[in-house]
């Protein structure tokens, strides 16, 4: 009787670092969008959008990304190394294996850049701005390089949006 009991609780239990192969968890897209076990409330698409395009605000494009940067960030994130609460409670929703299957689905978007309201303008200094302190890390089109990722097509931010 106890070899029975044993029999079956070991083969109830899940590892949920082991890849699940039922078909509706097999991609980032519906983790994306679902939210895994945080549900709606803490779905990707709800603040980087449904093609990981960005809010145009202060959820950045994802699309496109680099999927190893995607993962490292949201492993940040759950082990609370970067600060942001609601970024740590989806991370945390989600297993080690989810987070490599949700950077995979963004990393396989096109980056879709944001359209600019029309009264949005780069400001003059920008460029010099941009060439002493990003290029080193973000590239000298912002293409992104081995030291930090792409920044071109991310939304710009007025001054007077951001908070």
């Amino acid at each position: 009787m106890l070899a029975l009991v044993a029999v079956v609780l070991a083969t109830s239990c899940t590892d949920r670092m082991t890849p699940n192969h039922d078909r509706w968890s097999r991609g980032g897209e519906l983790i994306a969008m679902s939210g895994g076990e945080g549900g709606a409330r803490y779905a990707c698409a709800t603040c980087h959008g449904a093609r990981g395009e960005g809010n145009g605000f202060d959820a950045p494009r994802l699309a496109g990304l680099p999927a190893g940067y995607l993962q490292k960030q949201m492993e940040d994130y759950a082990a609370g190394l970067r600060a942001h609460a609601v970024m740590r409670d989806v991370a945390r929703f989600l297993d080690s294996h989810e987070r490599v299957l949700v950077a995979n689905h963004y990393a396989s978007l096109p980056p879709m850049a944001m359209a600019l309201a029309s009264e949005e303008r780069v400001d003059a200094a920008t460029p010099a701005l941009y060439a002493r302190a990003c290029q080193q890390c973000h590239g000298v089109q912002g293409t992104g390089s081995p030291h930090g990722p792409p920044l071109n097509s991310q939304p710009t931010f007025s001054s007077s949006a951001a908070v």
